[in-house]
């Protein structure tokens, strides 16, 4: 589910974790250290599908949005240059 705001939530598809192809790779590039340490300590035997999802926000959320009262998720790779020019970094 996705909680936007308002009293709006909104179905969204189950992500769910499926194993890297690469996972398996470590017997015969990466050894036992990527396969049974490395891997599974960063997360990068996994990975998590859908790849995308995308929800169009309603009027009263993109309103939220514009006040300051809320906030979207992007790829960086998705803006354009000026927008990552914007960016503010938080921690």
């Amino acid at each position: 589910m996705i909680f936007a705001g308002g009293d709006e939530i909104a179905d969204s598809p189950l992500i769910r974790p499926e194993m890297s192809g690469w996972y398996w790779g470590n017997i015969l590039f990466g050894g036992l250290i990527g396969m049974i340490v490395v891997d599974p300590i960063t997360g990068s035997m996994w990975n998590l599908s859908p790849d995308r999802i995308e929800h169009p926000l309603s009027a009263e959320q993109a309103d939220m949005i514009r006040q300051g009262k809320g906030f979207v998720v992007v790829l960086v790779q998705d803006l354009s240059a000026r927008e990552r020019a914007e960016l503010v970094r938080i921690n």
